[in-house]
């Protein structure tokens, strides 16, 4: 039986998974959403992200993940955000670390689409991101936006890396949208 394209949407490293299964499977991808996703990391960053994949595959059973909440959330919480930053935390928590430490390496190790997979992803493709995301950036989004076939990218105002979370409404209406079109 063969199976009826749906639309993929991931967020950070999903996002980067789903963007393979579009480019990889055209003909099962209507289409691509991508939340949060990076692309061209700067040298910078990239040397970033890498010490933090270091420091969790260093540190054990010890890592807290203050550092990510506050990146996502900010510090101090808005209150308004205190929920979500809770229940983040506990997700983070819930991880087994090996398996974190391996999932957060491969996502460490990723600077950008190549090439091929930019040309390979022949679906509408939203790049969605939040203004303040400081790894996730606007400006990869739209970058990436601009290399695909049918890119489209929309920034969400004063969202971090967890806007889906913290801007659900939002985010729903942006994607819905998008789908419909």
């Amino acid at each position: 039986n063969p199976i009826n394209p749906l639309a993929v949407c991931g967020h950070s490293l999903g996002a980067i998974i789903g963007a393979h299964l579009a480019a990889k499977l055209p003909e099962r991808i209507s289409a691509y959403i991508g939340l949060n996703t990076v692309h061209n990391r700067t040298a910078a960053a990239l040397q970033a992200v890498q010490t933090r994949a270091r420091l969790i595959e260093q540190v054990g059973s010890d890592l807290r993940h203050d550092e990510t909440l506050a990146r996502w959330f900010g510090d101090p919480v808005p209150p308004e955000l205190v929920t979500q930053r809770d229940l983040c935390d506990f997700w983070l928590s819930s991880n087994e670390l090996g398996q974190y430490a391996m999932a957060y390496r491969a996502f460490a190790d990723f600077s950008g689409f190549d090439q091929t997979i930019i040309n390979s992803i022949e679906c509408p493709a939203l790049l969605c991101t939040g203004s303040e995301d400081p790894n996730s950036t606007p400006h990869m989004s739209t970058q990436l936006a601009g290399e695909l076939r049918n890119g489209l990218v929309k920034v969400i105002p004063e969202a971090k890396h967890m806007m889906q979370l913290t801007h659900a409404d939002k985010v729903t209406q942006v994607i819905h949208r998008f789908l419909l079109t």
